[in-house]
């Protein structure tokens, strides 16, 4: 991850303030055979790596001079500088030379706040409460280790404590919002009443979050038998055994892999058993049956912000699985972030996007893989027009032209969102310009949805707001304060052109969203969003939002009144009807960057409305059985619904394969209109609510489940 201002700017000031009388450079011990001249150079050519961002080489050039000077103990704080600069990995050498700095030379206090940082980020919070307490002996108004110790506390479940030192840090800083924002946390954590809450310490926002919700979700993830810490990332839900029940995947960073099988709405941890636990985690987890043998694989991407490892696809073999990405050709070592599935050039298989590049400097060509038909891929992203080399996040496919062809979305981290039109398979034509797709541009994930049921389908991007003092600011302000990170919804013209109508939607808002998904969760025949919300900081404590689709183009939060604001910063959310009772339950893979930021994913169960439904499975016969692409239309009286059937979109999760479709009050569906992959369409009339299946070129329908057909 890119360094936070707030360290830079600390790591700057530190510096400015070494101990008076020391010369620069100055060790403790010297080496005699090594002329003062020569360290001094080589410790000044490493503080101005540091300065120019070069971490990796600023590390190799600071244990150079401790190669030349052991007790430097100068390197050895900058060299632990740069380790914490460097983002993700290498938090227990910084904590090393840290506190190699300190025992050489304990009379710089900051000493005490950075190893107070690492250790906060390792979940040593003890440790690192008494970091920043030794600090603030010293200097009790530092407004950095008071902030971070009111979060330290926070992580303690020590909320009283968290209170005061917050107080504290408000004092310190009165113009931050985010010690206001976490001092109200800890405040209702605690047990105290928000007016206990004196007037200058209160942070005032626009009213987000307090919109009442039609459906109060229950957290049943132990209850249910999915007890998961992880520093999680992608979700996703496919049938491993055929058994007609939805299964679960999910993955995490460095965290070995998840597989819970379901049985009538109760799980099973069964990872090892299907020869998945794989300790080299993932980002990414998609379900898709590539080689059309009538069970679902897995594909998982790695490794994202983290570096480069090669990705991994799982082929199913009688519900065991097998990683045969070599020998698929589809193992790439790129930093890959999310994925996406789609039969590009209509030959029956399944085609694999993987948008690479964010960790890398100058970023890295995404990846095209055009599936052989016999097992194998071949990368063609390059004569297909689509390597793209934004550094880019998210990926996703929809047929925004209603041509018949999955046309592709990529969102970038450095640069404008790409938006390409697929010319009958042969190739792709970026059309973002001309289409007016061009915000935002730190973009993370996004997905095609008809949210205003015209039956075409739009577009929803997600920026991120890297420091929570943005997000923060948009929440008082009630819009959003930055073009580049905000929230994007684009109405479909039906023309191959869009209209930006977030503000309308009102949803013009600035999060550190980093998942985002879509369905209708009170069956009321409009589709929600759901956001995964935070960033890697140990301090950012940010709601997920839920916002509810209104039916008239606008969209309200209501993420709080339905219970599920989690802080826990969710990733790869995911929904499903995963215990088959017409309503949509949420999976959020909840967990932080950081190895002490591993926390429990969360199931919500959704204990539904009044509301009607209509579930439809498709069953392709001339190509991929799962119909990937299809697109359903669902007509009730004026109100005309569409939904496609696409594997990844958001954060490269899966969610249900089934399309699940509200009906409001209604308990027949006027018409369902299905356009298969192929180009065959069927046409049925007035089917009741209820569980359906309909499969490629038979007539009618299959009933699954008479008993649910009118609630």
């Amino acid at each position: 991850m890119r360094a936070t201002p707030l360290l830079l700017a600390l790591a700057v000031t530190a510096f400015a303030q070494a101990p008076a009388g020391t010369a620069f450079g100055q060790a403790t011990t010297l080496s005699p055979r090594v002329p003062q001249r020569i360290i001094d150079e080589q410790f000044a050519h490493a503080t101005e790596l540091l300065g120019k961002k070069l971490y990796e080489r600023a590390i190799d050039q600071f244990l150079y001079v401790l190669a030349l000077s052991p007790t430097h103990h100068e390197a050895h704080f900058y060299a632990g500088l740069a380790y914490i600069q460097r983002g993700l990995t290498g938090l227990e050498q910084a904590d090393h030379h840290l506190s190699r700095a300190i025992e050489l030379d304990p009379s710089n206090p900051r000493r005490f706040h950075y190893r107070g940082v690492v250790r906060m980020r390792l979940g040593d919070y003890d440790a690192a409460r008494s970091d920043f307490e030794h600090m603030l002996e010293a200097e009790p108004g530092y407004y950095p280790s008071l902030y971070s110790l009111g979060a330290t506390w926070m992580r303690l479940s020590r909320y009283d404590d968290a209170v005061e030192i917050l107080k504290r840090a408000v004092d310190a800083n009165p113009s931050q919002l985010e010690p206001k924002w976490n001092l109200s946390l800890a405040t209702r954590f605690a047990g105290r009443s928000a007016d206990t809450i004196e007037p200058r310490y209160r942070l005032e926002l626009a009213g987000t979050g307090v919109a009442s919700s039609p459906v109060a979700f229950e957290e049943v993830s132990e209850t249910r038998g999915i007890i998961r810490y992880s520093r999680a990332r992608g979700s996703g839900w496919g049938d491993m055994d055929n058994d007609g029940d939805l299964d679960l995947f999910t993955v995490g960073i460095r965290d070995p892999h998840g597989m819970y099988r379901n049985d009538g709405g109760r799980f099973t941890d069964v990872t090892t058993d299907v020869g998945l636990f794989d300790p080299s985690g993932g980002w990414s987890a998609l379900w898709a049956d590539y080689d059309n043998d009538g069970d679902e694989d897995i594909y998982v991407t790695r490794d994202g912000w983290d570096g480069e490892l090669p990705n991994s696809l799982y082929r199913n073999d009688d519900g065991v699985f097998i990683d045969v990405s070599t020998q698929a050709g589809v193992s790439s070592p790129k930093d890959g972030f999310t994925a996406a599935w789609a039969d590009i050039d209509h030959d029956g298989d399944l085609d694999l996007y993987v948008a690479n590049g964010v960790a890398s400097p100058g970023g890295s060509a995404n990846e095209l893989f055009v599936n052989n038909g016999n097992g194998s891929f071949t990368e063609s992203a390059a004569r297909y027009g689509v390597a793209n080399h934004g550094r880019s996040i998210g990926s996703a496919f929809g047929d925004f032209n209603n041509d018949g062809w999955a046309d592709l979305l990529v969102i970038n981290f450095f640069g404008n969102p790409a938006l390409y039109r697929n010319d009958a398979g042969t190739r792709f034509t970026d059309v973002s310009a001309a289409a007016g797709i061009t915000s935002p541009t730190e973009g993370f994930v996004g997905f095609f949805f008809d949210y205003d049921n015209d039956g075409w389908l739009d577009v929803f991007i997600v920026g991120f707001a890297g420091e929570m003092e943005l997000a923060l600011q948009s929440a008082v302000a009630g819009g959003a304060v930055s073009e580049s990170s905000r929230l994007a919804l684009y109405r479909n013209d039906r023309d191959g052109t869009f209209t930006d109508t977030t503000q309308e939607a009102g949803l013009a808002f600035n999060f550190g969203a980093m998942a985002a998904t879509f369905g209708d969760i009170d069956n009321d025949g409009f589709l929600d969003i759901y956001l995964g919300c935070g960033a890697p900081a140990m301090e950012r404590f940010e709601p997920n939002k839920l916002f509810h689709n209104q039916g008239d183009g606008t969209f309200l939060d209501i993420g709080a009144s339905a219970g599920v604001d989690n802080l826990g910063k969710g990733h790869g959310v995911s929904f499903a009807d995963f215990d088959a009772d017409g309503d949509l339950d949420i999976y959020v893979p909840t967990g932080g960057a950081f190895l002490g930021d591993r926390q429990r994913d969360v199931l919500y169960l959704n204990p539904g409305t009044s509301n009607q439904w209509l579930h439809i499975e498709l069953e392709g016969t001339t190509g991929h059985p799962s119909a990937v692409g299809a697109q359903v239309r669902v007509r009730v009286g004026d109100r005309l619904m569409l939904q496609e059937v696409a594997l990844g979109g958001g954060f490269g999760s899966t969610n249900s394969p089934i399309l699940e479709f509200g009906l409001g009050n209604a308990e027949v569906a006027d018409e369902i209109s299905v356009h298969w992959p192929s180009g065959g369409k069927l046409l049925i009339r007035e089917i009741g609510a209820g569980r359906i299946r309909i499969v490629e070129g038979r007539p009618g329908i299959t009933r699954l489940d008479e008993s649910t057909s009118v609630r």
